[in-house]
């Protein structure tokens, strides 16, 4: 857990995600939509300039979430097109990369969800939202404009992918 002094210009809100303020490398803000740049989440509620706790990878923590969720849902930062505040959350979804990925949820609900902490961002090639979903089987997918793939699907998870010929 980290302790940096509150810059939000409020009391803190407890389950936002934040970065480093990059004007002073002892404080945090709360993370803007689309950033990458995320170090943990907020876990109480403090004065502005204040010293908090922040839980960071491999902790759990109460996380913001804007949307109903199920357990084991993955949890991502929301992106400019998601209309949520800065620092919240929302469920991610097949089609939603690239994105920071959050966690994973520890239980089902909206608002303050318990959830593993692991901050890592997801491309478009590694989204792997759903896949649990997908039958086993062959398909062909899209790598971007010059190319699809083909990717071998075993248990809900990609077992191979090679360009396709």
């Amino acid at each position: 857990m980290l302790t940096l002094r509150n810059n939000t210009n409020s009391v803190s809100r407890v389950g936002y995600i934040v970065t480093l303020d990059p004007r002073d490398q002892g404080a945090f803000i709360y993370a803007t939509p689309n950033s990458t740049k995320a170090i943990g989440v907020v876990t109480e509620a403090v004065d502005y300039r204040k010293p908090c706790k922040i839980a960071t990878i491999g902790e759990t923590a109460y996380i913001f979430v804007a949307m109903n969720l199920a357990k084991d849902d993955i949890i991502r930062l929301g992106k400019s097109n998601d209309r949520v505040s800065l620092g919240t959350c929302i469920k991610a979804k097949l089609g939603d990369a690239p994105y920071l990925k959050i966690g994973s949820a520890l239980s089902s609900g909206s608002g303050l969800i318990l959830c593993n902490i692991e901050l890592s961002y997801i491309s478009g090639i590694t989204d792997s939202i759903g896949l649990g979903a997908i039958a086993d089987g062959t398909y062909t997918v899209g790598l971007g404009i010059l190319s699809n793939g083909v990717i071998v699907v075993k248990n809900g998870i990609i077992i191979s992918l090679t360009e396709a010929t």
